[in-house]
């Protein structure tokens, strides 16, 4: 079976707790050049990944991408400042010593400020979660790497058909030196009458 080298495959896996992009292409190349573009969360797939490959693709430039967006709900973590903000209220109880501010600091001050607050977003990942993740992240980049196999095969099916086709016009294009030893070649009598006659 003749399995062409160029080929592409994606698809996309949509879940509950991720969407998982996978895109396989391959081209002509002597030897098998296998480029990963994953995550680096993903980074201890690697070696799945190129044995993966390794079992259905023996040569060609081969660039697998994963593309996996989580729809984990982060939750918030508001860390306040306070060493900057007992030297903010340090200062401002001296400007206001001083006469140069009147009041209190209210809340909507402080927001004013963008380092006396710090506000990050804290994922929490629930038990055995990165495991499912990594799983289905393996069964997609499989399922693609099946689908890149079938379009090799039909692609190289249509190589073999084009070569046949090819090879049968040369076996008949050979053929015609034995077809024409086999004609007799002579000039009919009206072929030698419309011919003009050559002088010695």
């Amino acid at each position: 079976m003749i399995k062409s080298m160029t080929g592409f495959a994606s698809l996309t896996r949509d879940d509950e707790a991720a969407t998982i992009g996978v895109t396989v292409k391959s081209v002509n190349h002597r030897f098998l050049d296998l480029q990963l573009r994953m995550p680096p969360s993903l980074g201890m797939l690697e070696s799945k990944v190129r044995t993966l490959v390794q079992q259905r693709v023996a040569r060609g430039r081969v660039e697998v991408s994963v593309n996996v967006q989580q729809r984990r709900v982060p939750s918030l973590e508001v860390e306040l400042n306070e060493p900057f903000l007992d030297a903010l209220s340090g200062a401002l109880e001296r400007a206001r010593e001083r006469g140069h501010i009147a009041g209190t600091m209210t809340p909507g001050d402080l927001l004013r400020f963008p380092q006396a607050l710090a506000i990050r977003e804290k994922q929490e990942v629930p038990a055995g979660a990165d495991d499912q993740l990594m799983i289905r992240v393996e069964e997609a980049i499989a399922a693609a790497l099946n689908d890149l196999d079938v379009m090799r095969t039909k692609e190289g099916e249509f190589l073999r058909s084009d070569l046949e086709g090819r090879r049968r016009l040369l076996g008949d294009l050979s053929d015609i030196p034995r077809v024409l030893r086999g004609l007799d070649l002579k000039p009919t009598p009206d072929e030698k009458k419309r011919s003009p006659s050559r002088r010695p």
